[in-house]
Formats: structure tokens, sequence, C-alpha cells
């Protein structure tokens, strides 16, 4: 990685020193003490002159971005940086990285209510987020990473403020596009295209974040003003048709860099299990199908209407249930309530036929590469960013909606076999998707911000 000539020479300098120590003292008890207390010395001087990243999201080791967060942020620190985390509290998990600060339950349950009743999301926690300011401009980062800034956990309108007094290289991870519109964070399953103009008299006022009036028009010339304002921002999309997006959007005066997710292909690989006779499914044809939400944009009406059309020697497992959607479910459809174990996730798409993405709206889709670095075919509607993580050798797309084409598309991959795609889709993933590849790219990018600043 990149290092700053204070580090370059402050890590010479120790090597020197231990060399001289190991060379020239005596090989006796002052040896080791010596040595030992020049090594120490030296640790010290880098660590104090170790480059400063901060991330800001969410989610913190739990669900995809969390996931995402807390890679990116081990990778970082094995490269040689110190870095530190701002996360909210309803998706977090035990972290090895150091939270500099953290919203309680408190703070993300009145920022809620604030929100409901103001259209006001993001725009809570004055207080919290002035005194997570003032820890930042004590760490004085190098490099501020942002993922989500939306879930109730934090102010944009004074982070963002204080952003723009400041010459600290931003980079921002597009996971969805509640940043360049008045409410939403996902438009294309309706159709709107307000975002690209101006938003107002919103169609999703009562979707995440759910409001009770409607100030879409307030907030997006808001976000407009205050996101438009840093000098030195680099937007990174995690798909190329969320890239094609936002250079439609106010976000296209800035370096549009494209990085896809990334995933752990030492846990998401062929694993074998014993699911299938603990699911009773015996030898039917498994179609499995994965959401950490299963809202309606995610096509959860599809999977019923699919389950009509095909016959007994198929089953479908829907993985990321609420309990009370697993207690309806219709015969030949097996629910699993959410997992955060990703080994259990990695056996139950191991154990698929086919893996299903019926999602109409997807700014990656981080299910259908988990599914074929398991050696499992996927099937994926023709919207959004799913089309371009699949080709031919590792699934078929279908047309959104499209029912019977899904169907049929089932026949195909029962007909050829699950093995006559397994090799390409692991081939696929290795080479586009594996997260020590892509994650590379942003110590490359936090290395030549760093070396401009």
């Amino acid at each position: 990685m990149f290092r700053t000539p204070k580090v370059q020479f402050l890590s010479l300098a120790t090597k020197y020193l231990t060399f001289l120590a190991n060379k020239y003292v005596a090989k006796n008890s002052l040896y080791g003490i010596l040595n030992f207390f020049v090594y120490l010395c030296g640790q010290l001087l880098l660590q104090r002159h170790m480059p400063k990243l901060l991330m800001i999201g969410a989610a913190s080791n739990c669900g995809a971005t969390g996931h995402i967060l807390e890679q990116l942020g081990l990778m970082a620190r094995g490269r040689g940086w110190d870095v530190y985390t701002i996360h909210g509290t309803r998706h977090s998990n035990p972290s090895a990285l150091t939270t500099l600060g953290q919203a309680s339950k408190v703070n993300e349950l009145t920022h809620a209510v604030y929100s409901l009743v103001r259209d006001g999301h993001g725009l809570g926690l004055k207080h919290f987020t002035r005194d997570l300011i003032e820890k930042i401009r004590e760490l004085k980062p190098d490099v501020i990473h942002l993922h989500n800034l939306h879930g109730y956990y934090i102010n944009y309108r004074l982070l963002f403020e204080y952003l723009s007094t400041i010459d600290t290289p931003v980079v921002w991870t597009m996971h969805d596009f509640w940043a360049v519109t008045g409410h939403c964070v996902h438009f294309d399953f309706i159709g709107c295209d307000k975002w690209q103009h101006m938003c107002g008299d919103c169609p999703q006022c009562k979707s995440y974040p759910r409001s009770l009036v409607d100030k879409s028009q307030r907030n997006y010339l808001l976000k407009k003003r205050l996101f438009t304002s840093l000098d030195n921002l680099t937007v990174v999309p995690v798909s190329n048709w969320m890239a094609g997006v936002l250079h439609k959007s106010f976000l296209a005066k800035y370096p549009i860099k494209k990085i896809y997710n990334g995933i752990d292909t030492a846990i998401f690989k062929p694993t074998a299990s014993d699911l299938r006779s603990r699911l009773n499914i015996g030898d039917k044809t498994v179609l499995v199908g994965v959401a950490y939400s299963w809202l309606d944009y995610k096509g959860y009406a599809d999977y019923f209407k699919l389950r009509e059309v095909l016959d007994d020697s198929c089953v479908i497992v829907m993985v990321g249930v609420s309990p009370k959607i697993k207690k309806n479910l219709p015969a030949g459809i097996i629910g699993i309530e959410r997992l955060h174990d990703m080994n259990t996730m990695a056996q139950i798409y191991s154990m698929a036929d086919a893996a299903l993405n019926l999602s109409y709206q997807e700014t990656f889709g981080m299910t259908t590469v988990e599914a074929m670095a398991c050696g499992t075919p996927v099937i994926v509607y023709d919207r959004t960013a799913s089309p371009e993580l699949v080709t031919t050798d590792t699934g078929i797309v279908v047309v959104a909606g499209d029912i019977n084409g899904v169907a049929l598309a089932v026949q195909t991959i029962k007909t050829t076999g699950k093995q006559r795609y397994s090799e390409a889709c692991i081939e696929r993933v290795t080479a586009l998707f594996d997260k020590d590849k892509c994650y590379a790219q942003y110590m490359d990018l936090y290395d030549k911000l760093l070396s401009q600043s």
C-alpha cells in the first residue's frame, strides 16, 4: 500500500535499528531487552503515524452492507490502516473493528418517530451527531468512507456541513438510491424518474423510510445542496447498471467508479450437508430464494405464483421469512427464518438445484452471486443489475414477471443438469466477485486519494 514519506522513514529506521541491535549487541540478557525495546519503539511510532480510515454505515457486521463494511475494514487494517467505524444498533453484530460512535436503541427510536412524523429521515439526532463530529475532528481521519446514511442513526445534514469544511477525501459506496431521491431507496419498481429533476408528491411515502407527510421536495433540494458541496468525493456504485443511473443524478459531477460487492469464497463454496433429509425433501428439485426482507419488489408474490405452475417434483425454499409468513406458506414451499450463519447459507445454496432471484430491483444481487459461488445455477429477472451478473453458462435471465418463463427455465436446468453449470458458476464468481479482489480495488482507491491529499 501507499505510505506517506514519514511512515516510510519510520519503517526503514525501525528495521535498521533492529539490524544494528542484532549485529553489534552482545548476546546476553541485555540483548533481548534492547532488541525488544527498539522493536517496540518502532512499532509505537508506526502506529502513531498509520493512516486512519473512518467508515460510516448503518450496519456493523450484519446483513450484506454490514458484512461489506467489516470485511473492508479488516482488509484495510491488514494493509496498515488504523480503522474506525460509526454505525447504528438495529443491524449490529460484534465487530473486530474499533467503534468511534454508535447510535443507541433510544437514539434510533426517537429518530424513527421524527422521520415518521416529519418525513425527516436523517435529520434527527442533532446532539448525538454533534458529539460524533467532535470525535471525528479529534481523530483526523485521512480517508472517510460512507456507506448507507439512512437507518435512523445519524444526522446527514450536520455531517455534510462538517465534511464540506475539511479537505479529507470522502468515498461513498452507494448500496441503494436514497442519496439521490427525496424519500425512497428504490424507484425502478414503480417506474418513477422524478429523482432526475425534482422529487415531490412522492408515491412511496408509506414505504421505507415510512412517513405520514410528504416532504420529498424539501428533502431532495436539501440532499442536492449538501451532497454536492464536497470538493473531494468519489462515488462508488456496486454495479454497472447502478453507475449508469447515477450518471443521470445530481452526483454525476463527481468521479463514479464501479466496484462490485465481494463475497467470501472460503465460505460460499460447494458444501455437503444433510439438509435434504432434515427438511424431508428427498430427491425433489429444490429451488431456493433468499431475501433479508421479503418486500414486494423482491418478487415475494411471484414465488407463490410459480408454486402454482410447478408440479410436485419441485419444492421452493424461501429463506429469510418472518415467523408469521412461515406459518402460512402453502404446500410445496418451505420457509426458513432469517439466518446469520453464512456456513448454513452455503449448505442451503449447495443443496439447491437452482437459485431464484425474482427481484424487480437490485443494485447488485448478493444472493445471486452467493448461490453461484456454491456451484448452483441462478434464474433472475431482466431488470436492473441482475442480468449483468449472469451468463448463459451460469444461469438463465427471464423477462420480469413472466412466471411461465421462470417455470420453463426451471425445466431447462432440470433437463440440462445442475453439474452442467456448476464449474462456470464458480469460475465467474472467482474472477469477478471474490471479496479479496473486489475490496483490493478500494485499497487502491484509498491509497490513490491519500497520495493526492
